[in-house]
């Protein structure tokens, strides 16, 4: 073999070991970058208060609006018995007003404003605005995100298939029981009910909660993904920041957009009266 040859052959090998360390080169102080990113991002959020970037869903596959009325959020005449410069009253649920629910008892989420309601009343009515179940609720009502669910018996009443139109609704009025007077800062929303097969009910059986977070989103099971969310919050158990971190995400995605909503706390409610008269509100 001539000088030539050996000499090219070890200029060949120089070169691919000064390239096999420069990509070694890159490749650590990319990692060093990396880590440098998250280390600075987590002191800022630990001593600024900055809030890192919200877990995103895999998939939130969440049903269209076909035409059904309503508006999640209060508005038009201002209710006297909201705090001035408060918020309207919110139903927390999709930018289309429509969930799913396997659920036989799902749970509702409001958020409720500052307020001197005297109380407020919750609804459910059939697609066609005949009335299924009314409660008034006799007592001041907390500012905050709260929670309620409807009694058992009444929800044999709910159909697979069928779309159900709920409300809830502040009572300015000291004397409730009248079902007049002052009561136009409401919100509302649609829930629609639907089956699992027996698969995918064998799958979340076998599931842990937080684990169901992505199943129940592909399945586009509104009302289960943010109860799920909302207990993982309330949970002193578990990791606070992740589960603030998973709330907000789904507040946050496209197809809700309530932001303004993120920080609130969750609230206990109250405990339903009697049952009022059966009216369409529709």
């Amino acid at each position: 073999m001539s000088q030539w040859s050996q000499n090219s052959g070890q200029i060949a090998i120089i070169q691919k070991n000064v390239a096999r360390q420069g990509l070694i080169n890159m490749r650590y102080f990319a990692s060093r970058s990396m880590l440098f990113r998250v280390g600075l991002a987590s002191c800022l959020s630990a001593v600024l208060g900055w809030s890192l970037p919200a877990i995103a869903l895999e998939q939130l596959n969440l049903p269209d609006n076909l035409g059904l009325p309503g508006r999640r959020e209060g508005g038009g005449t201002r209710s006297p018995c909201l705090i001035q410069d408060s918020p309207h009253i919110q139903a927390i649920v999709p930018k289309s007003l429509v969930g799913k629910t396997a659920s036989a008892n799902p749970t509702f989420y409001v958020y409720i404003p500052p307020n001197t309601a005297q109380g407020a009343e919750f609804g459910i009515e059939d697609a066609n605005g005949k009335e299924l179940y009314s409660q008034t609720i006799q007592q001041s009502i907390t500012s905050g995100i709260i929670s309620f669910n409807l009694p058992p018996e009444q929800m044999a009443q709910l159909q697979p298939g069928q779309d159900y139109y709920w409300y809830f609704q502040l009572i300015c009025d000291a004397n409730i029981n009248q079902g007049i007077g002052s009561r136009d800062d409401f919100a509302e929303g649609w829930i629609h009910r639907v089956e699992l097969d027996e698969s995918f009910q064998r799958t979340l059986a076998q599931t842990a909660p937080r684990d169901r977070i992505n199943l129940y989103a592909k399945e586009g099971l509104w009302y289960e993904l943010l109860d799920t969310l909302a207990q993982l919050r309330r949970d002193a158990t578990t990791d606070t920041p992740q589960a603030e971190a998973e709330w907000a995400s789904i507040l946050r995605h496209e197809q809700v957009q309530l932001n303004e909503l993120v920080q609130q706390p969750l609230v206990a409610c109250c405990t339903p009266n009697a049952e009022r008269p059966a009216t369409s509100r529709r």
